[in-house]
């Protein structure tokens, strides 16, 4: 397991100071997605204040969050429901070389028959 380690990072004017296992170079690519979020929001909406900022940027988050995690559950549905396919294609494959070697056994008995008819 990763060692926990301790990175400073600047978001919209605060040091934060983290504890995280988590490479400092991703945490500060994460602080930089944050702070640009975060100004775009108060260059367009200068009434609003930071924490608005933050909450309309966690909403956001959140918001991204929750659709890709529902596209992970469809896909994962679509995934289950193609394995289902493949298993009853499997089966009925089967079936099929069944009925096809039992129709090659009744063909063959047949033929046989009628080799000793015309004897």
């Amino acid at each position: 397991m990763a060692e926990k380690r301790k990175t400073i990072l600047h978001v919209a004017g605060t040091q934060l100071s983290v504890i995280s296992t988590m490479e400092e170079d991703r945490l500060q690519q994460l602080a930089t997605q944050l702070n640009d979020h975060i100004t775009a929001i108060m260059t367009t909406k200068p009434s609003a204040s930071l924490l608005e900022a933050v909450m309309l940027t966690a909403i956001s988050a959140l918001d991204s969050m929750n659709r890709e995690n529902e596209g992970g559950e469809n896909l994962r549905a679509q995934v289950r429901e193609y394995a289902s396919e493949a298993n009853r294609a499997v089966i009925a494959q089967g079936e099929l070389k069944r009925e096809n070697d039992r129709l090659k056994e009744e063909i063959a008995r047949l033929r046989q028959q009628q080799g000793q008819m015309t004897l």
